[in-house]
């Protein structure tokens, strides 16, 4: 098989590396996401539990 000829692939091959492909790049995004979301959050925490003005 020379470079670019892709004869020789087999299409459902191809077609579970995409799905694979495409569900491990979402599940990765779904984690950054999520993780944004708690940093956020324990960063708001933080930051009222520190505020002084909720002393008085």
């Amino acid at each position: 098989m020379r470079l670019g000829d892709h004869s020789g692939l087999d299409k459902e091959y191809c077609s579970e590396l995409l799905t694979f492909t495409a569900n491990y790049l979402s599940s990765l995004r779904l984690i950054t996401l999520a993780s944004e979301d708690l940093i956020y959050y324990s960063l708001q925490l933080t930051t009222h539990d520190h505020d002084p003005s909720v002393l008085s």
